[in-house]
């Protein structure tokens, strides 16, 4: 991009790199995020804390699933590819993969996946998917996302909208069970 504005992006475990950045067509800014921001809340931060002290052995399995509805339309350029980038996958999924390999140590080989315009039929706009991961610990994930949640209530009075988020990693000592922003549970191979 000749003579525009370049940003500086860090990704975890990786050097920064220069990225070219252009004005959204109306001449806002674009905001790039760059983390899920409940990887620094304090039941993710537990969970990876006795996952990478080995509480539950090498995590060897691991399923994420966020699946809400929307209780009011997101803006026009949430459905629109050419100014979103796609779906449920760039909004959503891109956060739960990079949680998931923060929370296991590992960095993720191989990725095989299907996505689906099933509620709005919205040409390379995703509605949902499932996927699954092949970490380089040996690990294996799997991901689902829905967007288009019914009933629409929510799993918690905590959370901000209607639908619900769980995620599990399993070792061969014990798992963990994570729920909408607001449970850990830990169960530990003898330990009540």
């Amino acid at each position: 991009m000749p003579g525009g504005r370049r940003t500086r992006v860090e990704r975890r475990g990786e050097a920064p790199e220069e990225v070219p950045v252009a004005p959204l067509p109306n001449g806002d800014p674009v905001h790039l995020p760059a983390l899920l921001a409940s990887a620094f809340g304090t039941t993710t931060s537990e969970a990876r804390r006795l996952i990478a002290d080995g509480r539950l052995g090498p995590p060897g399995l691991a399923h994420d699933l966020f699946s809400f509805g929307e209780a009011q339309p997101w803006p026009d350029w949430y459905y629109d590819r050419a100014l979103s980038g796609g779906g449920e996958f760039m909004h959503d999924a891109v956060h739960m993969v990079d949680r998931l390999s923060w929370l296991i140590g590992s960095q993720i080989v191989e990725v095989f996946g299907r996505t689906s315009i099933y509620a709005r039929g919205i040409a390379g706009v995703e509605d949902g998917g499932v996927v699954i991961l092949s970490f380089a610990s040996g690990a294996i994930g799997s991901l689902f996302v829905a967007q288009a949640t019914h009933p629409l209530r929510s799993d918690s009075a905590i959370v901000p909208m209607p639908g619900r988020m769980e995620l599990e990693i399993h070792g061969p000592r014990g798992a963990i069970r994570y729920r909408t922003w607001h449970e850990l549970v830990v169960d530990l191979a003898g330990e009540p």
